[in-house]
């Protein structure tokens, strides 16, 4: 009999094939012992601790299957090189892509603002009523250009929400061209489409080369009406540049 272990955080039933029986395993502790014969792993919600454990006990090991989108921590374990491992991608750009439009929403409509004026009990004239027609600040996404780097699968259904609300948008990616319909430059391009971005989204995932790919040099180039969205991995964006260009 072979064993896959099924993590305690995956609610879905999973059928088997003939010769297969399933152990669960809780993902933020050690393995269980009658699951160090496992040949697949099935990673949700684990903790790097509990990867480090599982890459040194499973010696069996065949498959990794992470339901995550990035695999950095499942790449930081240790798993031998020989173990395949796969992502989730694709799994979740429903949950993310509401998630990144419910945040640009949320700043262009201020909503941080209100509802802290709600707990106050305090009656935000200031935020609503007549408002200047010519101002420096992000009121609406129509009209507005909205830079989002990392142009995958979560930014072709972000996009046309973002053009159905009257935005226009340009991507960031590896290659030059178009994709998914939308105009896309490299970072080396960053310049020419930076300086007049009123929202940067960030879509990217962990790696060497985009570890604080937003920095102090791509913060510096925005406008400052502009708002930062990051939705992709958090090492992406150097939080202590972040600090200094909002004070």
């Amino acid at each position: 009999m072979r064993t896959i272990l099924l993590p305690t955080t995956l609610d879905e039933r999973v059928d088997l094939p003939a010769g297969w029986r399933s152990l669960p395993y809780d993902p933020a502790l050690p393995l269980p012992t009658e699951g160090q014969d496992a040949e697949v792993l099935v990673v949700w919600g684990n903790r790097r601790a509990a990867l480090a454990d599982a890459a040194e006990r499973l010696g069996d090991l065949r498959w990794v299957a992470c339901l995550a989108a990035g695999t950095d921590a499942i790449d930081d374990a240790g798993f031998d090189p020989g173990v395949l491992v796969t992502s989730g991608r694709g799994l979740h750009d429903g949950p993310v892509t509401e998630h990144a439009l419910a945040l640009v929403l949320a700043c262009a409509r201020r909503l941080p603002d209100l509802v802290r004026a709600q707990d106050e009990r305090r009656w935000a004239g200031e935020l609503g009523g007549v408002q200047p027609v010519h101002d420096t600040q992000v009121r609406t996404l129509a009209g507005a250009h909205v830079v989002v780097w990392g142009f995958g699968s979560i930014a072709a259904r972000l996009a046309p929400l973002l053009v159905a609300l009257g935005a226009s948008v340009t991507g960031v990616a590896t290659s030059a061209g178009e994709r998914h319909g939308f105009p896309v430059v490299t970072p080396d391009e960053l310049g020419t489409v930076l300086p007049s971005a009123d929202v940067l989204i960030g879509i990217l995932p962990a790696t060497p080369q985009t570890r604080h790919a937003i920095g102090a040099p791509v913060l510096a180039q925005l406008p400052q009406r502009a708002f930062v969205v990051n939705v992709g991995r958090g090492s992406t964006l150097d939080e202590t540049a972040l600090l200094d260009a909002v004070r």
